[in-house]
C-alpha cells in the first residue's frame, strides 16, 4: 500500500525518493558562475596586447603579470580543499561565490576613485574613445 507518508518502492523493496528541479537549477547557476570566470581569466590574455601597449610593458613583464595571476590559482587549491573538507562543499561555494562578487563590485569602483581614466571599464562608456586598433 502507497500512503501519503510512504515512499514509493522499487522492486527490489528498497525506498526510492523523488528527484526534483533543485538539482539542476543548481548545475545552471553553478555552469553560469563557472562560464564566467572562465571569461574573466581569459579576458587578461585578449586585453594583455593593448595593456602592454599602453604602459609600455616588456614581453618578459607580461609574462611575469600572467604567470602571478595565475599563480593564485594554484596556491589556494590547497586551502580551498581544506576549507572544503572542514566546513563543505556547499558552504565554501557560496562563500567563495559571494566573496567573489564582492571583489568584482570592489574592482568596479577601484577606476572611479582613484581618477584611472585609462581602463577597460572605460572602453564601455560612451563617452570612452575606443580600445581598437585602427578605430580613431
Amino acid at each position: 500500500m502507497n500512503d501519503i507518508g510512504t515512499h514509493n518502492m522499487d522492486q527490489s523493496g528498497s525506498a526510492r525518493q523523488k528527484k526534483s528541479a533543485v538539482r539542476w537549477r543548481i548545475f545552471l547557476l553553478m555552469l553560469a558562475l563557472v562560464s564566467i570566470n572562465y571569461v574573466d581569466r581569459a579576458s587578461l590574455f585578449v586585453a594583455m596586447p593593448v595593456i602592454s601597449d599602453e604602459f609600455s610593458i616588456s614581453p618578459a613583464f607580461q609574462g611575469v603579470i600572467l604567470s602571478c595571476f595565475f599563480w593564485t590559482y594554484a596556491l589556494m587549491q590547497i586551502p580551498g580543499g581544506w576549507l572544503a573538507d572542514r566546513f563543505g562543499p556547499r558552504a565554501i561555494i557560496a562563500a567563495a561565490t559571494v566573496g567573489w562578487g564582492r571583489f568584482k563590485l570592489l574592482l568596479r569602483q577601484l577606476p572611479t576613485r582613484f581618477g584611472c581614466c585609462s581602463c577597460a571599464w572605460d572602453s564601455v562608456s560612451p563617452r570612452a574613445p575606443s580600445i581598437r586598433p585602427g578605430a580613431s
